[in-house]
């Protein structure tokens, strides 16, 4: 999605007419400044908060309580989501074995939030997640140390719930 806006912005920026006065011109300069080194999706990135919840529940009651009090179970669309969300299990004393947002739908793995499909992944690959034991576990949690594994969405365990919105 971010790919996507850079293009879009990117299009508009270069086909656009170009202003008449300077004060303008310097806007539109410093905003392509900001589109092309980041800062700009940066900004976008940063407008949510996770929320630790050590109260346990199965995956779809951690959902229930995530969408009634917050926006949704914690989506990690990135490298930099999930290191935030470890600093914040950090400071909370959080021990950050916790459902996440994603679940399989039979076809593929997908996001709670948008049902838009897995794109980073950080599976523990040493035990060989997700590897669906008995055949049914359809819902993912992450262990301590931070990377994720597929388990039963009946278990019960703590959850990562989050506000804002992802681009």
């Amino acid at each position: 999605m971010v790919r996507f806006l850079t293009t879009l912005f990117f299009f508009l920026l270069m086909n656009v007419e170009l202003p008449s006065n300077t004060s303008d011109i310097m806007t539109m300069t410093l905003f392509q400044f900001l589109v092309f080194t980041g800062v700009v999706a940066f900004v976008l990135s940063a407008s949510r908060k996770y929320y630790l919840i050590r109260e346990t529940k199965t995956w779809h009651d951690a959902l229930a309580y995530c969408r009634a009090s917050h926006t949704d179970l914690a989506i990690i669309k990135s490298s930099d989501d999930m290191v935030q969300l470890q600093n914040e299990a950090q400071r909370q004393r959080f021990s950050l074995e916790a459902w996440i947002g994603l679940y399989n739908d039979i076809n593929s793995w997908r996001w709670s939030f948008d049902n838009e499909p897995l794109g980073f992944e950080d599976w523990d690959l040493t035990l060989q997640q997700p590897n669906n034991r008995d055949g049914h576990e359809e819902c993912v949690a992450t262990f301590q140390y931070g990377s994720w594994y597929d388990a039963p969405c009946d278990n019960v365990m703590p959850f990562v719930c989050f506000d804002g919105k992802f681009d």
